[in-house]
């Protein structure tokens, strides 16, 4: 599940009442009260706003009586997606499915003391928060497409059980346009919000999950303070994939087997500037185009070491890793211990991005080149057919 995006700012005749709001101020980061979960355990993921495509951080508390508290350092501004075990349900492969209608989802930035009372149904958590108001205004606003989303959830385990036993079938299909239809109804309720509210952080937040026609018209609209406000580095790295995407579609054209291959330059491992010219190598040169968040990029590597350690003295591998923290990456090149040449593709210029100069739209993505400078063969996805194609071409 790429789902990773989700959710903070009182006139002088209110400053005694505002003063004793403020004094009852829970001494944790948030205080919960959920009746109807009992004693259970609860299941947190968070997601740092700037980089919600990363995996979660787990956490688990455990409610006594439907209450708990939460305490984390919070040092810039986290997604937390608060799920009860009781809301929980097993996929058929026994992974965890987790509704986001049966999970609270809040915002939780640096110093915030909140407060959450509510209630878990057969089919919903509803809930208030207080001293808050992008997650008081985020708590009302779910209610109003909550009744779609129950049904989507129902809709998604029952796909999930047929294709367990028949696969992919055309009932199953139907399902997902039914599911899919209940998903624009979240979708519509959230632009209503947006156009209705410009200058709230949860109209930035939403904006975030609107297609991509959708944010251009609306990003201009929303208020200056918002936009430069707690959401301004997703706002900015959303319309930037945008721009990335679309100049991805204009030139997709341009990179196809038996054109000339592009020079570039990016940082590797060791921290120095890597320069790649296609015509200074006298072996077939692969650039694999991958991320430490893909999982088929990481099932493929013992592979890819494989062939690299068959065809070494014939074969030069130019891993670059995309849409990832320099950490991770060298954490997994470690871990993997990857020696062929590593670089890292964080450039956000968008003349400069190697991802963009190469067109590349998933992920994996590998583009042979041959000693000539002229590509080859590009291959989409994790698969046998690019292999085939290095024995065809490295043991001439």
């Amino acid at each position: 599940m790429r789902n990773k995006r989700l959710f903070s700012r009182f006139n002088s005749g209110f400053i005694a009442l505002g003063i004793a709001v403020i004094s009852c101020a829970p001494n944790h980061n948030v205080e919960f009260k959920i009746s109807g979960i009992g004693d259970d355990m609860v299941i947190v993921e968070n997601y740092l706003l700037t980089s919600m495509d990363e995996d979660p951080i787990f956490d688990t508390i455990y409610a006594k009586s439907g209450k708990f508290f939460y305490d984390i350092p919070v040092e810039e501004p986290i997604i937390s997606i608060i799920t009860p075990g009781k809301a929980m349900f097993e996929r058929s492969d026994g992974s965890s499915y987790r509704p986001e209608h049966r999970s609270l989802i809040l915002v939780l930035e640096p110093e915030n003391r909140i407060r959450v009372v509510g209630r878990f149904e057969d089919d919903k958590v509803s809930y208030e928060v207080s001293f808050s108001k992008l997650n008081q205004e985020h708590a009302k606003q779910r209610e109003q497409y909550a009744e779609s989303q129950i049904k989507a959830s129902k809709i998604e385990l029952i796909i999930d059980s047929l294709r367990h036993i028949e696969g992919f079938s055309e009932e199953v299909s139907l399902l997902f346009q039914q599911r899919k239809h209940l998903s624009k109804i979240k979708q519509k309720a959230q632009l209503d919000f947006i156009k209705n509210n410009p200058g709230s952080d949860l109209a930035a937040l939403y904006l975030i999950r609107q297609p991509m026609d959708t944010f251009d018209r609306y990003l201009p609209q929303l208020e200056r303070e918002v936009k430069e406000g707690l959401f301004k580095d997703v706002l900015n790295e959303q319309q930037y994939m945008i721009q990335k995407f679309r100049r991805i579609s204009e030139i997709g054209s341009l990179i196809q087997p038996g054109k000339k291959a592009h020079t570039f330059s990016l940082e590797s491992n060791y921290d120095q500037e890597f320069v790649f010219n296609p015509e200074n190598s006298d072996k077939y040169i692969v650039l694999d185009f991958w991320g430490t968040w893909c999982a088929p990029c990481i099932a493929g590597i013992p592979k890819m070491k494989e062939y690299y350690e068959k065809y070494r003295d014939k074969l030069e591998i130019i891993g670059i890793a995309c849409n990832d923290t320099e950490s991770k990456w060298k954490e997994v090149l470690n871990k993997h211990n990857l020696d062929w040449t590593n670089l890292i593709n964080q450039k956000k210029d968008i003349d400069r991005d190697v991802s963009v100069i190469y067109a590349v739209e998933s992920y994996p993505s590998k583009i042979i080149i041959n000693p000539e400078g002229i590509i080859e063969d590009i291959f989409e996805g994790e698969g046998e057919a690019f292999y085939a194609k290095l024995d065809q071409l490295l043991t001439k």
